[in-house]
């Protein structure tokens, strides 16, 4: 990955990032609470934060370490956003979320194994 890509991929990063911070400090109204569907929605939401980290992430001292920091980071935002909700009178705060949203994370970054894998059989097996 250049530097010259990497922007584009910090960009999306950062646009999504900015949507679950919207999403998640918004008053809901009861009629679209997701209901069962909720822990659903955090993983699909991280599984996105973490696959798009880590591209934008530097690569410089190994992939492994880069996805490892991907991880890191996405999770840690996700326990964030969970903070701000549990101050929020019209949110809640939750250490399941908070799970869900690392677990969703842990997927985005295993997802870069495969293609990687694929396209490098050889490189991948080595590192």
């Amino acid at each position: 990955m250049t530097e010259n890509h990497r922007w584009v991929w910090r960009f999306a990063t950062a646009a999504w990032a900015a949507v679950i911070l919207f999403a998640s400090v918004v008053p809901i109204a009861p009629s679209l609470a997701p209901g069962r569907l909720d822990k659903l929605y955090h993983v699909c939401e991280y599984l996105l934060l973490g696959w798009l980290l880590v591209p934008s992430w530097p690569w410089e001292r190994g992939r492994a370490r880069a996805q490892i920091q991907a991880w890191m980071v996405a999770t840690c935002f996700g326990l964030l956003i969970e903070g701000i909700q549990s101050l929020l009178p019209w949110r809640s705060g939750d250490w399941v979320d908070a799970a869900a949203n690392g677990l969703g994370a842990l997927f985005g970054v295993i997802a870069w194994l495969i293609p990687l894998a694929l396209l490098r059989p050889q490189q991948a097996i080595r590192r």
